[in-house]
């Protein structure tokens, strides 16, 4: 039997206080949504990557694990594993592709599950006409052709990188020169007045 997460209405009643007391709840929603219908094992060709931005302080990493566990709380286990790319800089493109491979593998054996790449414009940043990085150029042809290969295979793989932006990444990952694993975005902010608001009326409402 294919493997289906929990529809997101029946996800939000049994997660609604999870969801409301985070800063970005729609945005969560919205991402749930996405890889809800990305990682059917039966939607050969679909893309089920997420790019989550943002500046420093904004909770990038916080989102991408809040939203594993999320996931996680349909009553099917989703399993995880995430990668701090700025620890793979320095090392050899080898070296960084063999770890890569191994942890998809890895997942893939488990699925369904999820591959958090965080700060992957560290390690894969954007390649300037003028100031060319024949290293990066290489690991970014290479990862998004992985990436694209795992959704066309329907691994039940999803993974989840982070960034500062899109434009702060290799071209191969996120523009028209690539083959566009990241086809979903979404952007973080620190938060508002209006969303601080927001948080302390629900939490003096649930009193």
């Amino acid at each position: 039997e294919d493997f289906k997460f929990p529809s997101i209405d029946s996800f939000y009643v049994k997660n609604e206080t999870k969801i409301e007391t985070n800063i970005n709840s729609e945005k969560l929603k919205e991402c749930i949504q996405y890889l809800n219908s990305s990682l059917l094992s039966n939607n050969i060709g679909r893309h089920s990557h997420l790019l989550v931005t943002g500046n420093s302080g904004t909770g990038k990493t916080c989102f991408a694990k809040e939203l594993t566990l999320l996931l996680g709380c349909g009553g099917n286990a989703v399993a995880s594993k995430i990668t701090n790319c700025v620890s793979l800089k320095g090392k050899r493109a080898d070296m960084i592709k063999k770890q890569i491979e191994t942890s998809l593998e890895e997942l893939e054996y488990k699925a369904p599950s999820v591959y958090i790449l965080d700060n992957l414009d560290s390690l894969m940043p954007v390649v300037e006409e003028d100031r060319p990085d024949e290293h990066s150029t290489i690991l970014g042809a290479w990862l998004s052709q992985l990436l694209t290969d795992t959704s066309k295979r329907s691994s039940g793989v999803a993974v989840i990188a982070t960034a500062k932006s899109s434009e702060a990444l290799n071209g191969r990952l996120c523009s028209a020169r690539g083959s566009l694993p990241f086809r979903k975005q979404v952007h973080l902010q620190i938060p508002g007045k209006a969303e601080i608001i927001k948080l302390m009326k629900f939490f003096l409402m649930s009193e």
